[in-house]
């Protein structure tokens, strides 16, 4: 099975609040819980060759919320799944988390892929 290193954030406001994005599939991704199709996320994503997961998430938060200077902090969380992606077949995902800071709050969707705008309808902070 081909192997998908990503790197996601958690990302926090001066407010405390969280940033997730709301994401609707026409096809399930999860072989373990096919029925669901639309759900929230944190941001981040795949990382291209050449990229450390900071590099990669920095790069992710631009294209999905907007946010730019995210303070990344240190990674909290690392965990592995398996996923069916659109297009590119089953993969084994092996995420790390990282904690970010964000001082500026406005969401903006302009900068993201093809892939991403297909999947992401929304994205919110959450208090």
């Amino acid at each position: 099975m081909r192997i998908r290193d990503s790197a996601r954030g958690v990302v926090f406001n001066d407010d405390k609040e969280i940033v997730l994005l709301r994401c609707e599939d026409t096809e399930p991704v999860d072989p373990r819980n096919p029925e669901i199709l639309r759900y929230w996320v944190t941001p981040g994503g795949g990382m291209e060759p050449g990229e450390t997961p900071e590099q990669s998430l920095a790069r992710e938060l631009y294209e999905e919320t907007g946010l730019v200077d995210v303070a990344i902090g240190a990674c909290v969380w690392v965990r592995e799944l398996e996923v069916v992606l659109p297009d590119r077949g089953p993969v084994l995902g092996r995420e790390r988390y990282f904690l970010c800071e964000s001082r500026y709050t406005r969401l903006a969707g302009e900068n993201m892929t093809a892939s991403e705008r297909a999947i992401i309808k929304a994205a919110k902070w959450w208090g």
